[in-house]
């Protein structure tokens, strides 16, 4: 059942989102929330959608939007997005739904990235396991070399056990390093050991935060607002 103040939130962002041209959409049920209300705002089936996942691209496809080629990632203006957890400086951790890689890609190509998150994701410093995309082959190598830079890997499973594969083919390492003080030099230094595609730690360019309290208020997250 979905969070009445998530949605709340989702119809206030897509009152305030464009109504023509190419969007990036990640991926999650705050997303899906988010394409409902969007379906629901006059005007906005004139956007054409660039999904993250096959989850939200069937959601897109349910509530009646034009999905557009790869090709036009490249077009995107606005990309909407939730996330597993902010800090006070606004770094992220994504990738709950194992497709970090892609929406690293489109909010990178997004001019705007606007980030809808419950107000229980919101903390001082990241502290939850990061999810890491790693290459199959590679996934014992990585695990060790992760562990060595202090963290707890644990290859994510599906529900009989065998590794989960994204939409990319590959597999997530679920590493916690406890508190992050650095997230930035931190993804940077995962991403030297070969065999990581991609981190799920995001340090954006002034990005948007929306955050949905549980009395259905939202207030816009900034580093003086913690």
């Amino acid at each position: 059942m979905q969070k009445e103040h998530i949605y709340k939130m989702a119809e206030l962002v897509a009152s305030l989102a464009p109504k023509s041209g190419v969007i990036g959409l990640g991926s999650g049920s705050t997303v899906a929330a988010f394409i409902e209300a969007l379906s629901k705002t006059e005007g906005a089936k004139a956007l054409t959608i660039i999904p993250s996942s096959m989850q939200i691209e069937a959601k897109a496809l349910e509530w009646g939007f034009r999905i557009g080629d790869p090709s036009l990632i490249k077009e995107i203006e606005w990309t909407f997005d939730g996330a597993d957890q902010v800090d006070r400086r606004l770094n992220l951790i994504k990738g709950g739904g194992g497709a970090l890689l892609r929406e690293r890609v489109l909010l990178s190509a997004a001019k705007m990235c606007v980030i809808m998150v419950d107000e229980s994701k919101v903390v001082e410093r990241l502290n939850r396991a990061v999810p890491i995309e790693v290459l199959p082959f590679a996934r014992w190598y990585v695990k060790e070399r992760l562990e060595a830079l202090g963290g707890k890997a644990v290859i994510r499973v599906d529900r009989k056990g065998y590794p989960l594969l994204t939409e990319n083919g590959n597999i997530i390492l679920d590493v916690d390093f406890g508190e992050i003080a650095e997230p930035k030099t931190l993804h940077y230094k995962i991403k030297e050991v070969a065999g990581v595609i991609d981190t799920g730690l995001f340090t954006l360019p002034s990005p948007i935060i929306y955050v949905a309290r549980k009395d259905g208020s939202v207030y816009q997250l900034n580093e003086s607002s913690l």
